[in-house]
């Protein structure tokens, strides 16, 4: 899933688009504001981690070309534990 779309201060660092692409197991590429214009210790997205970054159309398009040589199970796996700690929430104590 691509989103290069930068929204400061939306959504404290996750858009919809991103947690719809967790659920559906799809790897994220997005702009890489969302990571570097994040305090560290709020930063949910690492580069190379849990999603791929990019800063230019270049750059998109060396991902998409070298997309058959990608192993994307680690990505998405990383991935899924940022929605785990909002879906497994004991709401009986909320």
């Amino acid at each position: 899933m691509v989103d290069l779309s930068v929204i400061r201060h939306d959504g404290g660092g996750t858009q919809y688009t991103f947690l719809e692409a967790v659920h559906n197991n799809t790897a994220l590429i997005m702009n890489r504001k969302w990571i570097e214009d994040v305090d560290p210790k709020y930063r949910d997205f690492k580069e190379g981690y849990n999603c791929y970054a990019v800063s230019n159309g270049q750059e998109l398009a060396e991902i998409i070309n070298n997309s058959k040589n990608i192993d994307t199970t680690q990505i998405v796996y990383n991935t899924k534990k940022l929605i785990d700690r909002h879906i497994k929430v004991d709401w009986s104590v909320v």
